[in-house]
């Protein structure tokens, strides 16, 4: 029998009286009297890493404690093991140590044993997202109806999961009543809890999140590791947006935590926990809700340094089983899979047969098998028997080529030297198309080109969700230009009946190779107040982090963006000329274009779509696009565009201002 003991974490300045995953090796670190450890090399790294946890302890912990505090009745013997097992989980390791066996006996398959070939299963939960125990919505109704299912059945099982992950989104919004529910809920699980945190569960430095896991699992640190048979288990946290120094400051220990726990970890196969997602989702909103570039690029190297990191898992999309096998990817070696969600998912609008009753309500978790260095997907509803094993071909490879801005700014993608394929009669070759997702049947986002009649772009509502917004799609590709020279785009576009709360659009992006330096929009639109994941998407595509829903309003403010109506006379093709040269200098001044120093153009045409609205779309074709470097007025049906100050104003987004 085990005996229970107080343990403590790197982070940690209360002891703790029972066992948990709170130290499945959470850092690693076996906290011992000084005294105890006879060795003087042994005191001698044990000396340095106290120093090193007490810096990591003091951005979260306003005591602190001694971390050598816990385990005093335990021998060196128990404490460390044999002096070997001790020294190959520690030096060179940085943090890394390894705790004694004999704390991790409750829970066995935790306990590291390199080369044991172990087998077990864990499970994963996502966004649940809970609010108040006595909230009758039907998000949280939902979360709270399936949470208890799948406990109830996990707790039944024939073959438990050693332990849970809740893979972030804990509570919808951080106040007392909903954590209460969470707290609730966690402990209905009689298997360890393991947290994420996600980005509604507070921002940095975390503090009301580490509490509530320092208590459910014994962990502070939102960042930690722990090994499980072979496998080493990373999990991070999210919020850095690096707009605060204190946020930057959390964001560089993170790094450089992860960086020496991935060296240290260089002959595991290792798995990476994130609440965000890494890889395209196919809708709008998933373009710009995650990580800032900049973070995501310096994770993406430290992941693909030692070539150890082979999944990466995430929550965040609130999607369906169907839906996670459709946006998997792999890329540099790491497969990347969002866990299907617990509550409503987000419009995607199709599942498998045995799981459609899941686009209503949620309930989905997912199963994962170890055996050895290998995982198995098992994708799970509360409520039924049935089971989708996720086959490892899913993992399609993602193409950089098809979708350069998704790890690139628009200013820093290479411009051609001339606009390809205008006339579409190669189809889309040339073009960068949004990433959507397709539906099997009935695709609710369209791309695609006929012999004379250039490209066609739908967007249109799939089905009802709470969770819908604007959603868009376009082609787009960046051409060089000739400071000297003034370009004209011209073309043509149909719409064959006008949107309810949509539109299409014509956008030029005047960048140079850092920055964007202006962007002129002609649209025609209905409604364009409701749109703001939009703008928020060409924000993140330009400047590599989230931006306001009303970006182009500010950009307006600023001079920096321009935007003219289109007619809409459906049925009929609309005609246009824009010399871009021409409306810059008559809305600035005289030579304002030339003086802007623009070295490349984005040329983008698409529709938008508004999604919360039940059976409507937006619709459009674009044709015969060609790209000159010529004089000549501005037209569109051969009527001369205005150039007053009304050009500075558009109304995206401002439906959501105004409710903020």
């Amino acid at each position: 029998m085990v005996r229970k003991r107080a343990i403590q974490s790197p982070f940690h300045h209360e002891h703790q009286t029972y066992l948990s995953p709170a130290p499945i090796r959470n850092a690693k670190v076996a906290t011992v009297y000084p005294h105890v450890v006879k060795n003087p090399l042994i005191r001698a790294v044990l000396a340095r890493l106290a120093a090193d946890l007490q810096s990591l302890e003091n951005l979260y912990n306003p005591e602190i404690t001694n971390p050598w505090k816990t385990m005093n009745n335990l021998s060196e013997n128990t404490i460390l093991g044999s002096r070997r097992r001790f020294l190959k989980n520690t030096i060179g390791a940085g943090t890394v140590l390894a705790l004694p066996d004999i704390l991790l006996a409750k829970n066995k398959v935790l306990a590291p044993v390199v080369g044991s070939g172990e087998r077990f299963r864990f499970a994963m939960l996502a966004d649940p997202q809970v609010s108040a125990q006595n909230n009758r919505g039907s998000v949280n109704v939902n979360a709270q109806e399936t949470a208890a299912l799948i406990a109830d059945e996990l707790n039944t099982a024939a073959r438990k999961p050693e332990f849970v992950v809740w893979v972030g989104d804990l509570v919808n919004v951080f106040e007392p009543k909903s954590v209460a529910n969470f707290r609730r809920i966690a402990k209905m699980f009689k298997m360890p809890n393991i947290l994420l945190h996600g980005n509604h569960d507070t921002r940095p430095p975390y503090e009301g999140y580490t509490q509530l896991q320092k208590e459910l699992t014994g962990v502070v640190s939102p960042f930690y590791s722990f090994d499980a048979g072979l496998w080493h288990f990373i999990f991070t946290p999210c919020n850095l947006e690096g707009d605060s120094q204190a946020r930057k400051d959390i964001e560089q220990r993170l790094l450089e935590w992860l960086a020496r726990d991935l060296e240290a970890n260089a002959g595991r196969p290792t798995i990476m926990f994130n609440h965000l997602h890494f890889m395209p989702q196919g809708l709008s909103q998933t373009e710009f809700y995650h990580h800032p570039l900049a973070l995501r690029k310096q994770m993406l190297d430290l992941m693909v340094k030692h070539g150890n990191v082979k999944y990466y898992f995430n929550g965040h999309v609130h999607n369906g089983i169907q839906t996670a096998e459709k946006t998997a990817w792999e890329y540099k070696g790491i497969r990347f899979f969002t866990v299907p969600t617990i509550i409503q998912p987000r419009p995607y609008g199709e599942e498998y047969p045995a799981f459609k009753e899941g686009i209503e309500r949620g309930g989905y978790f997912v199963l994962v098998d170890v055996d050895g260095d290998s995982l198995t997907l098992r994708g799970r509803m509360a409520g039924t028997d049935e089971e989708y094993v996720f086959p490892v071909s899913m993992f399609k490879p993602f193409d950089e080529k098809k979708n350069p801005v998704w790890f690139n700014r628009l200013p820093e993608l290479t411009a051609k030297p001339l606009l390809e394929n205008g006339d579409f009669s190669k189809g889309f070759e040339g073009w960068t198309l949004s990433d959507r997702y397709r539906r099997d049947n009935d695709p609710f986002f369209l791309a695609e080109t006929k012999d004379g009649q250039g490209a066609g772009f739908l967007v249109k509502t799939p089905v009802e969700s709470i969770w819908a917004d604007d959603e868009y799609i376009q082609a787009s590709q960046i051409v060089a230009l000739d400071p000297v020279q003034s370009p004209v785009l011209g073309g043509r576009y149909l719409l064959r009946e006008q949107p309810k709360a949509g539109g299409g659009y014509i956008m030029i992006s005047l960048m140079n190779d850092s920055e964007l330096l202006g962007l002129m929009m002609f649209r025609w639109s209905n409604q364009e107040e409701r749109s703001n994941y939009l703008p928020r998407c060409i924000g993140y595509q330009i400047h590599g982090r989230q931006m306001s829903w009303m970006f182009f309003q500010q950009l307006g403010k600023r001079k920096q963006g321009m935007y003219w109506k289109l007619p809409d006379a459906t049925n009929q093709w609309h005609d246009f000329t824009l010399n871009v040269q021409e409306l810059y200098d008559a809305t600035h001044k005289k030579g304002g274009f030339a003086g802007l120093g623009a070295t490349k153009m984005q040329v983008a045409v698409g529709v938008w779509n508004q999604n919360n609205l039940a059976r409507h779309s937006s619709e459009a074709r674009f044709a015969a696009l060609t790209l000159t470097q010529s004089i000549g007025a501005s037209k569109v049906d051969g009527q001369h565009l205005p150039v007053d100050d009304s050009v500075f104003t558009c109304s995206f987004g401002q439906s959501t201002d105004d409710k903020n």
